[in-house]
């Protein structure tokens, strides 16, 4: 359960534009979901809750068009990490030889 200090309040000035971007989402949503579809603030709040450091950062540095030559190489300890957290969920690369 979620007490009164789990929670940032924001306040966001957003480009219409991109407002527009979770509108149409939310259209194209509503086709799929019927009246179980978010509305558009649902879907902001869903979209900045489900993210992780990692995500993120990837997100902006590609959205920026930074050169990946430049980023920081993941570090084995990371590899190995992502590698545990795919076995298992069965997806690594050895669950199935045609990944290979």
């Amino acid at each position: 359960m979620s007490t009164p200090t789990s929670f940032v309040n924001l306040t966001v000035a957003l480009p219409l534009r991109d407002y527009a971007a979770f509108t149409e989402g939310v259209r194209l949503l509503s086709r799929v979901m019927g009246r179980k579809t978010p509305n558009a603030i649902a879907l902001i709040a869903h979209t900045l809750s489900s993210r992780d450091g990692q995500g993120l950062a990837e997100d902006y540095l590609e959205s920026i068009h930074w050169p990946m030559k430049a980023s920081a190489p993941m570090s084995r300890v990371q590899k190995a990490k992502n590698a545990r957290v795919l076995k298992r969920a069965g997806l690594d690369d050895t669950a199935d030889p045609s990944l290979n």
